[in-house]
This record gives C-alpha cells, structure tokens and sequence, in this order.
C-alpha cells in the first residue's frame, strides 16, 4: 500500500483497530483477516454506529497470514479503496492515513 502512495498504519487486532480509527480518523479502513470475517463484521458494524467514524469507508479482504501484505498491494485491492473514496464525499482524492 505504500508504494501505492498510502500512508499505513496497522493494528494487531480489531479492539486496537478500533480506538487507531476513532483516534486518528482515517480515510478509509482496511479489515485484512483470515477468518469468515465475522470479527470484520463486528468491527464495521461498531464503526458504522458510531457518529465519529460512520462515514470512513471499510474495506474488507480475507486472506491467509502469509497472503496478507502480498493482497494489500494487489492491484484489485488498490481499486477497492479508490472506489470506496468516490462513494465518499472526498470524491476519490487519494488518501494519506490507511488503517488496517
């Protein structure tokens, strides 16, 4: 992600992921884990009910541990996040914070 031009910031669990996102703001989020994605789920659900962090755009990819970095730098991936900014009301300019 950063040779793509994000500046990333990583939580080791969605708890710490949660307090990076409502502390620091981000302009899009990126839940990377190798479960069903239930944890994922819990966690967009808490952002979405959150006034502060409703409106940052999440992004989800399943992956296996070794996968993870390898996808995060995937093309595929790159044009998810851009897509969530033009949904966005930053009208797809390129973000400077990324959390996953």
């Amino acid at each position: 992600m950063t040779r793509a031009g994000f500046e990333v910031i990583t939580a080791t669990d969605g708890w710490t992921g949660l307090e990076y996102v409502r502390q620091r703001q981000p302009d899009v989020v990126v839940c990377a884990q190798q479960t069903d994605g239930a944890d994922a789920r819990e966690l967009k659900r808490l952002l979405e009910h959150d006034p502060a962090t409703e409106t940052i755009p999440f992004v989800f990819c399943a992956a296996s541990r070794q996968r993870v970095e390898r996808l995060l730098d995937a093309e595929s991936v790159i044009e998810q996040i851009h897509a969530a900014l033009r949904s966005t009301s930053l009208g797809g300019v390129l973000p400077d914070r990324l959390t996953h």
